[in-house]
């Protein structure tokens, strides 16, 4: 699917900052890393503690590394709602990364700041 095509997060998702001390049932990793016109994304996807799923993914050497940050939450949070169709009880997740960046554009878009 086009990237024009995908879902905006914002029509599918709350976002909340981790809460110290609250265990989630569904913990989410992310990456992106850009090292010349090597770039790829990944993540990791854990539930009861368990690894679940690892996708990654090897992106076209123009990506900038904040879109393979992008692309690496994106994607993996993609497999994540197939993994969790199953599932109807678990409504959160904790997402990991290193972006703030990232962060920051999902949660200004997801409160309806452009």
């Amino acid at each position: 699917m086009e990237v024009r095509n995908w879902r905006h997060p914002a029509e599918i998702a709350i976002a909340h900052e981790v809460e110290n001390g609250t265990t989630y049932t569904v913990e989410v990793y992310t990456d992106g890393s850009k090292i010349g016109d090597s770039v790829g994304a990944a993540g990791a996807i854990f539930v009861n503690g368990k690894l679940v799923h690892q996708p990654k993914f090897k992106l076209h050497g123009h990506c900038s590394n904040n879109q393979a940050e992008q692309i690496g939450i994106l994607k993996t949070l993609e497999k994540l709602e197939k993994l969790l169709e199953e599932k109807d009880n678990i409504k959160r997740a904790s997402i990991y990364t290193d972006s703030k960046i990232t962060l920051i554009l999902l949660k200004t878009n997801l409160k309806g700041n452009v």
